[in-house]
């Protein structure tokens, strides 16, 4: 059987056939790969484009030295008790945000048409606005930015403890030594 080795008790440990120690990225390198798996799927902005820093790292080099030099940053500000869960949660807090600021831009656009039409008549709501919309249109895009980031990031707590980092660490030195 294997596990991986995070908050389980060692009595637990000890009855398992096999432990295996899946721990933290411990390189600012290994997070921002983590990074990018994980916003694989998001719309990325202009300035934000995990990709290109990985697939094309001779191409385009002002922006992609740029961009490199801003995800470097932010994930340099992220600590090494960063887990994979905690990186999820940044990558899910940034979406977020993006999401709240598209529909910020959605629910103006409406009320600014609602206040042009004549006596200030509905447009019998956001849905039957957002339904006239071609699935395209720029109102319907969330795109993930760099502050969207940097903002999940100001806001994220580790779930680790430099104290319990070091404790699972012991943890694996010391199954490691005995061959399990």
């Amino acid at each position: 059987m294997y596990i991986a080795c995070t908050c389980v008790a060692t009595c637990i440990l000890r009855s398992l056939d096999r432990c295996v120690y899946l721990g933290v990225s411990d390189t600012h390198e290994l997070q921002l790969k983590v990074l990018q798996a994980l916003t694989r799927k998001f719309r990325m902005s202009r300035d934000v484009d995990l990709l290109k820093v990985y697939c094309f790292p001779c191409a385009m080099d002002w922006f992609v030295s740029e961009f490199r030099r801003m995800m470097i940053q932010l994930v340099e500000s992220c600590p090494f008790t960063y887990t994979g869960a905690d990186f999820y949660a940044l990558a899910s807090d940034a979406l977020l945000h993006s999401m709240k600021r598209q529909i910020a831009l959605v629910d103006q656009h409406v009320a600014e048409r609602s206040a042009s039409q004549a006596g200030g008549a509905d447009l019998n709501g956001v849905r039957t606005f957002l339904a006239t919309l071609p699935a395209d249109h720029a109102l319907l895009q969330v795109e993930v930015t760099m502050q969207d980031l940097e903002q999940a990031r100001a806001a994220l707590t580790p779930s680790i403890s430099e104290e319990e980092l070091r404790h699972y660490k012991h943890l694996q030195a010391q199954f490691a030594s005995k061959g399990r």
